[in-house]
């Protein structure tokens, strides 16, 4: 069993005392799914016109330059996300980039299909962000995927310098969706206690999270290079990103934005991996060098039973 506890105590063990607190670390907060992620529970407009204020009121109030990744044709209910949601990012001071219009899996839908997903999104993306100045220049992979053939993942990126995007790795992967979808499902529920340790879990799984990365780093590419986080436009992240900032902050990162983390020379190298699964650039890097390397560390499995349980019929809309 992949249970948190455990690797946190084998990855420190490993990392050792050295490794608490570097003054020199710094991480870059990439937020996937803009502009609501439900985290496997029912949106409405209103949930997420509300969720998008609290959200943004947090991370203004955290002062983190971070960089959200939009899917403006994936709104609740089916429909196409609110424009005016994704602009409320822009007039807080964030950057914005493309996550694809709809959230397509490229292993089942095919390059084409996906190529002509990523287009769809430019219509709202583009036009907005120049209204702020800015240029859509990120892009970021669902599921992190990016081809399981070659001729795919090729294709794919080729695809994508020829409409001028930078792909947006992520070193700092985790299933952090894992502990939203039980974090939405115990609110929804009205059980606060439940939430509630479910967001400290949450804190000291992204610690192992953080561990484990900086372990690898240094096995990998020599040091630890700028990190880059994924999390997600949820509720989970709403009510605890604050706590895992803090807790970062206390392992001695310093929060930079995605470009100044992407200056660093290690992200010049090209990702070259072939597989069915998303995961860190840094485990990507490792197996296209054919090095074997562990899995990134799970949620433990009391989260993803609570995550995958069905909601009551009483359960109540959260904001």
């Amino acid at each position: 069993m992949r249970i948190a506890a455990l690797l946190a105590a084998a990855v420190l063990a490993l990392a050792g005392p050295s490794l608490a607190r570097e003054p020199q670390r710094t991480v870059a907060v990439t937020i996937d799914d803009l502009p609501y992620a439900p985290g496997g529970v029912p949106c409405t407009p209103a949930e997420a016109d509300a969720f998008t204020t609290g959200f943004l009121a947090m991370l203004v109030e955290e002062r983190v330059p971070a960089i959200g990744f939009a899917n403006p044709g994936r709104g609740c209910g089916g429909q196409p996300a609110d424009p005016a949601l994704l602009e409320r990012w822009l007039a807080a001071g964030f950057d914005l980039g493309s996550h694809s219009n709809t959230h397509p899996n490229i292993n089942q839908v095919g390059l084409a299909a996906y190529q002509a997903d990523v287009i769809a999104a430019e219509p709202s993306l583009r036009p907005l962000l120049e209204r702020y100045g800015k240029r859509l220049i990120w892009y970021r992979h669902p599921f992190l995927r990016t081809g399981e053939t070659e001729e795919v993942r090729a294709g794919m990126a080729s695809f994508l310098a020829g409409r001028g995007y930078r792909v947006a790795p992520v070193t700092f992967d985790n299933s952090e969706w894992v502990y939203a979808a039980a974090y939405a499902k115990a609110l929804r529920k009205g059980d606060m206690d439940e939430a509630r340790r479910i967001g400290e879990s949450y804190v000291q799984y992204m610690m192992v999270v953080a561990i484990f990365f900086e372990v690898w780093s240094r096995e990998i590419v020599g040091h630890e290079p700028p990190q880059i986080l994924l999390i997600h436009a949820n509720r989970l992240n709403r009510d605890w990103f604050p706590a895992v900032k803090a807790m970062l902050a206390e392992r001695g990162y310093r929060f930079v934005s995605l470009e100044t983390a992407m200056a660093d020379p290690v992200y010049a190298r090209e990702d070259v991996y072939v597989g069915r699964y998303g995961m860190s650039w840094l485990l990507r890097w490792a197996r296209a060098d054919g090095r074997n390397t562990p899995r990134e560390p799970d949620a433990p499995d009391w989260v993803t039973a609570l995550s995958e349980a069905p909601l009551p019929a009483t359960a109540q809309p959260d904001s």
